[in-house]
């Protein structure tokens, strides 16, 4: 499998009790924290575990791991690593629907065809996200709105906006 087949989810933060429950850094919704088989990364090599339990507790997820079952394995194998999942684990979202890392480093381009940058993070708002679009050291905030993002193609990685008006 290829690296890239990965998307990060979270990270491992520190141990929770004495038999093998691990805290987790959940980076998406933790409501829609769904998932069977998680992948860390050991020695330079991505590893499968599975998920043997987990349940929520204060913004994040208390993980067991199948194999990991004491707070010693928790410190020598999992605290401070990142978790990932293959993108086959992921939802099928609908055609106008994406995921954060397939838009993060898309090249945003005006209307007029005028480049502006490269999205380089996403910001969550609450009422809409907003992109951080970086042209050498110049950055841009812009909404995450159907009136400014026209044309979104991954294929191209491009995204085209509507400029908004500097107040």
């Amino acid at each position: 499998m290829n690296r890239t087949d990965f998307i990060k989810i979270g990270k491992i933060t520190n141990n929770h009790g004495i038999r093998g429950y691990a805290r987790f850094y959940y980076s998406g919704d933790l409501e829609e924290f769904d998932y069977r088989e998680v992948f860390l990364e050991r020695r330079g090599k991505l590893l499968s575990y599975f998920i043997e339990n987990f349940k929520f507790h204060k913004n994040q997820i208390l993980l067991k791991l199948k194999g990991i079952d004491s707070i010693n394995e928790v410190e020598l194998y999992l605290k401070g690593k990142d978790v990932f999942i293959h993108k086959s684990q992921l939802k099928k979202l609908e055609d106008d629907e994406y995921y954060w890392y397939e838009l993060i480093d898309l090249n945003v381009y005006n209307v007029d065809g005028e480049y502006l940058g490269v999205i380089k993070n996403i910001i969550e708002t609450g009422s809409n996200d907003v992109f951080v679009v970086k042209k050498d050291k110049e950055e841009k905030l812009i909404p995450y709105l159907e009136s400014v993002v026209k044309e979104i193609d991954l294929e191209k990685k491009k995204m085209i906006i509507e400029e908004l008006e500097e107040v």
